[in-house]
């Protein structure tokens, strides 16, 4: 469960942007079901040497923000529920940050 909570219009704004779809598997999801996913996990603001860590594995900027925009994103309940706290790989990870960057945010 993430810590970060977030406002009605926030949250349709996300939703709209991703197309009304589930980030991960691209599923339609409605705004009820609408859950917020952080892409690179939340639980690392808790552990800054480790975040540390998976920015430079990850060659994230040194100003990315877990709790940004661009780590946010639409997610069903099925997906965020698989996902938890993992982390992805290099590749995935990648690949993901650039499908955000490109949104319509």
């Amino acid at each position: 469960m993430a810590n970060q909570q977030f406002n009605d219009k926030f949250r349709e704004c996300l939703w709209k942007v991703h197309g009304q779809r589930c980030f991960y598997c691209e599923n339609p999801i409605t705004f009820v079901e609408l859950e917020i996913d952080h892409v690179v996990p939340e639980y690392l603001l808790n552990n800054p040497s480790e975040f540390e860590k998976v920015k430079k594995g990850y060659a994230l900027e040194e100003n990315f923000k877990i709790a940004g925009i661009e780590n946010l994103v639409p997610a069903c309940s099925k997906c965020n529920g698989k996902k938890s706290n993992l982390t992805f790989t290099i590749g995935q990870i990648a690949i993901f940050l650039a499908k955000i960057k490109t949104s319509k945010i």
